[in-house]
């Protein structure tokens, strides 16, 4: 894909997808802490296979691409090689994910190594996302880095409720 294929508008999506990948991460911790502390259980399970389906649909689309979203495959070497990075980690969290949607409950015990596994990839997201700014900010024109940073703080302002919620939980 040359700089002239890709649109300031599928740029633009793509960090914002990316960014927002952010959130079901941390809305699958703090989905999974409510369950354990038997607040709205039923309801926090839905949310969080919500946020697990989202997070596998977005992370798919970045990959292969996906018209409905509007962006094409990923065709820059630096930006797929974040995103190996972090389906390498997202095994791990996804698995310990799984296990809880497989159970329908999750115990007390578990929280630690789920919250520290939703900062791990979440941390590895952060890098996509900055990634995948710096591989398209430089060769469009069209797309100022200012509108990216601006798309990266609002992607950053979404997350913060769960991260809020999800830290109070923990305590």
């Amino acid at each position: 894909m040359t700089a002239q294929a890709i649109k300031a508008a599928e740029v633009t999506r793509k960090v914002n997808v990316a960014g927002c990948q952010r959130m079901p991460l941390r809305r699958m911790a703090k989905a999974s802490c409510l369950m354990a502390t038997q607040i709205d259980a039923g309801t926090h399970f839905t949310r969080l296979t919500q946020a697990y389906d989202l997070f596998e649909r977005s992370n798919a689309a970045l990959w292969v691409g996906d018209e409905a979203m509007g962006f094409q495959p990923e065709q820059r070497q630096a930006v797929l090689r974040s995103l190996q990075a972090i389906d390498t980690l997202w095994i791990g969290y996804s698995n310990i994910v799984t296990d809880v949607i497989d159970a329908g409950t999750v115990e007390a015990d578990r929280m630690e190594p789920m919250s520290e596994a939703s900062v791990s990839v979440l941390m590895l997201m952060n890098r996509v996302v900055n990634q995948t700014a710096r591989s398209y900010g430089s060769v469009l024109q069209d797309v100022p880095m200012a509108l990216i940073i601006i798309i990266d703080v609002a992607g950053h302002q979404r997350r913060l409720t769960q991260k809020t919620m999800k830290e109070t939980c923990l305590l």
